[in-house]
């Protein structure tokens, strides 16, 4: 390089003028192979690198997005073990309909497929966070680690029976043993609103969920590896509250989030959140939604969180899946990101009161009304030359089937039988198959839901206001459809 410059620069015209002059041709020789072999790996590269990883259709993280930086110079990923890419990893099997489906497909669709999917993959594999959702990952990620040191909680033990208010307060988001705590949708809503206050009011945030975990997380929150070793859950010096099934108005006003509709036990749990030290609750509710109209709107909007990315940044952020499973998730997530496909989510939960019988089944008639229905969405949104589909997700293991037989062509199912939290036999294996079936759901274009907080979470983590249909009963009239915000969704049984 440094031969080319001179050459430029202090006799850009001896070549020419005097062709012996052996040294310039030589010069000039090198500096043109040199050339040629740099844009030849220039274009692999791109080819290889650049086209495939950043060729998406409407993706949430574009790869080339303003503020990126290689994850080699990101000391936030060179701190952590991210899990990376393995030769001969393996992948989990998609159901037949997702195939099909592909399948049908012309060539040019099925490889822009393809290129989502490797974008996708590229995407969990080099960012350990999303830029998109704004710098305090960074700053948090530095106290938590502080945080949970044992020093530091030995530390905080000792401010506090000397009657001083430690710099570190830790709050656990509990499931005390035999209580089933809810569903998947009521853990992950209550887990992500404590994380948020403690990460608005400067305090650390740990979890203790009785084994109904899985893994691996960004972080290992688990109490059991941090705190309760040195403090072991049932020491006098956690306060341990139960609130599951709260009020939601309650809830807020315990986050400070509101200072409307105020009682005695909210009143005292605001109190003990803000002053205990050592704090344990067991709650159900979701909040993120009310913080963002509270007194923290200016702050959350200064972070990088609106309406529209707070549950996939702080879910992001606060969980997540291990290689194979993502992968799956992503063979989903790439087939509907594509512009030419138009999909309907639809949940139908057993026990839902308002679709089941005395047996706690689904009513007969109520599967004929959300086809119904299904179809009238399509019809009301979709556009001419997309192809339509229906992703059903219900622990009855009748309604996808119902649905397959009726659109053959149109329904996509996952594999395995969904679980209810509260009924797990499997705790890892039928956690990740509620994780990854959620996680699919939030990635259809519309969605049918019930109140049921599985499908509400999912319509949360996508974050698009009026592309919901929310079913309230088994009658829902479909005719002149109305579509619902996030925000009404976060005002229904366990808030949002």
């Amino acid at each position: 390089s440094f031969q080319c410059v001179m050459l430029s620069s202090s006799r850009p015209r001896s070549i020419w003028r005097n062709p012996g002059d052996r040294t310039s041709l030589r010069t000039f020789k090198v500096c043109l192979a040199g050339g040629i072999f740099a844009y030849i790996i220039f274009f692999v590269g791109y080819t290889l690198i650049g086209l495939d990883a950043s060729s998406n259709f409407n993706t949430a993280t574009p790869f080339w997005f303003e503020g990126w930086r290689s994850p080699h110079l990101d000391p936030m990923i060179d701190d952590l073990d991210w899990p990376q890419s393995r030769q001969n990893t393996k992948e989990l099997p998609i159901h037949e309909t997702l195939e099909k489906a592909i399948n049908e497909m012309n060539l040019d669709q099925r490889e822009e497929i393809e290129a989502l999917e490797r974008s996708f993959n590229f995407e969990y594999l080099n960012f350990g966070y999303n830029p998109q959702c704004g710098s305090w990952q960074r700053e948090h990620r530095r106290k938590h680690l502080g945080a949970i040191q044992p020093e530091r909680i030995k530390r905080a033990m000792e401010d506090a029976s000397r009657g001083i208010d430690p710099s570190n307060h830790y709050i656990v988001h509990w499931c005390p043993t035999g209580k089933a705590c809810g569903g998947f949708a009521d853990h992950m809503l209550a887990a992500m609103s404590t994380f948020l206050y403690c990460l608005l009011n400067n305090k650390t945030f740990l979890m203790d969920w009785n084994n109904k975990i899985w893994s691996p997380f960004n972080f290992d929150w688990r109490a059991t590896q941090h705190a309760y070793p040195l403090l072991p859950g049932d020491d006098p010096r956690w306060t341990s509250v139960d609130w599951h099934n709260y009020p939601v108005f309650r809830m807020h006003y315990v986050w400070n989030y509101t200072n409307r509709n105020a009682d005695a036990l909210g009143r005292e749990g605001r109190e003990m959140v803000q002053s205990l030290p050592f704090f344990r609750i067991t709650h159900n509710r979701g909040s993120l939604m009310a913080a963002l109209t509270s007194h923290h709107e200016e702050e959350l909007r200064g972070m990088g969180l609106t309406r529209h990315n707070i549950y996939s940044c702080i879910w992001q952020y606060m969980f997540r899946l291990d290689e194979m499973h993502m992968r799956f998730v992503n063979k989903y997530r790439a087939f509907l990101s594509h512009p030419d496909v138009f999909s309907v989510g639809i949940h139908l939960r057993n026990w839902d009161s308002a679709f089941t019988d005395e047996t706690f089944k689904v009513a007969d008639g109520v599967l004929d009304q959300w086809t119904r229905c299904a179809v009238e969405v399509a019809r009301d949104q979709a556009l001419a030359h997309q192809k339509v589909v229906f992703l059903v997700f219900s622990d009855n293991l009748e309604a996808p089937q119902r649905f397959r037989s009726q659109f053959p062509r149109e329904t996509i199912l996952t594999p395995g039988n969904p679980a209810h939290f509260a009924h797990m036999t499997q705790v890892n294996q039928d956690t990740l198959k509620v994780v990854t079936d959620n996680l699919i759901l939030s990635f259809t274009t519309y969605s049918m839901v019930t109140k049921s907080g599985f499908g509400r979470l999912a319509v949360f983590r996508r974050g698009e206001d009026d592309r919901t249909l929310f079913m309230e009963s088994a009658w829902t009239s479909c005719r002149g459809i109305q579509y619902h915000s996030l925000q009404d969704l976060a005002g229904i049984w366990s808030g949002g």
